[in-house]
């Protein structure tokens, strides 16, 4: 067996849960079944790298419980470069000041960025959305399964990210969403990107989970200000120390 084979066996016995597949590592426990780790490997509807692999982002091995596999369809190469990936990042529920500044952002990014965001409601929708409609290539990293699509409403995003761009996961396929999953897939978004760009938050928004591993990585995180006073988690970050930016050539200089 290679090793690889074990790693992408273990990743769909457990689930993703990075815990476990550690620990059965580390024990040498759970693979002594060569036919099982095989049949695991063979069932997959997507395609896998692993931590070993050379197409994995030496970057994304910084961050903390690093994934030792990521399930994709689509485009690997998209995250070959992680300093030309920007991380769209924002609010589920954003006005449209916050709609508008995320649009404009991104269809005026230069043409080699790489948009990297969640795919959840609000910002980051509406990042994955202009970045298509403006040419620009995108990555979606899911909180669920490789194959399931959360929330059911991007489902037509989804797949045209599949085809055209790149859907990535540390769940293989038919694993449901849970809480838990979505600030881990925060640490992903972080770890494959050059910046991170924060276009409207509110203070208590799990958009900052992401500021902070942006932080200890070393990435930039470049912040929107805000007029909603008091609940601003752009607004705070900037106060932190993250970048003010105002309009795209204040973003694109980070990609000059």
């Amino acid at each position: 067996m290679e090793p690889r084979e074990i790693i992408i066996s273990l990743a769909v016995k457990f689930g993703g849960d990075w815990d476990l597949i550690y620990r059965s590592l580390k024990l040498k426990k759970d693979y002594e079944d060569e036919e099982e780790v095989l049949d695991n490997c063979r069932k997959l509807n997507c395609q896998a790298i692993t931590i070993m692999d050379p197409e994995y982002p030496e970057q994304l091995k910084r961050v903390r419980k690093p994934p030792f596999v990521l399930f994709y369809k689509g485009d690997i190469s998209l995250i070959k470069h992680t300093s030309d990936c920007l991380g769209v990042i924002g609010s589920r529920h954003p006005t449209e000041f916050g709609i508008i500044n995320t649009q404009k952002m991104v269809t005026n990014l230069p043409d080699q960025v790489v948009v990297v965001s969640g795919m959840a409601i609000g910002i980051d929708t509406i990042a994955h959305k202009t970045a298509i409609s403006s040419r620009h290539k995108t990555v979606a990293v899911l909180g669920s399964g490789i194959d399931v699509c959360y929330p059911v409403s991007n489902q037509d995003l989804f797949e045209e990210l599949s085809r055209f761009n790149l859907v990535l996961s540390e769940y293989p396929p038919g694993i449901a969403p849970s809480i838990p999953f979505f600030p881990a897939r925060n640490r992903i978004i972080a770890g494959l990107c050059k910046s991170v760009l924060v276009t409207e938050a509110s203070l208590r928004s799990g958009t900052l989970i992401t500021v902070g591993i942006a932080v200890q990585l070393g990435v930039d995180v470049l912040c929107v200000p805000s007029n909603n006073l008091g609940n601003s988690g752009t607004n705070y970050c900037i106060k932190q120390g993250a970048y003010l930016v105002e309009t795209f050539d204040d973003v694109n200089y980070f990609f000059a």
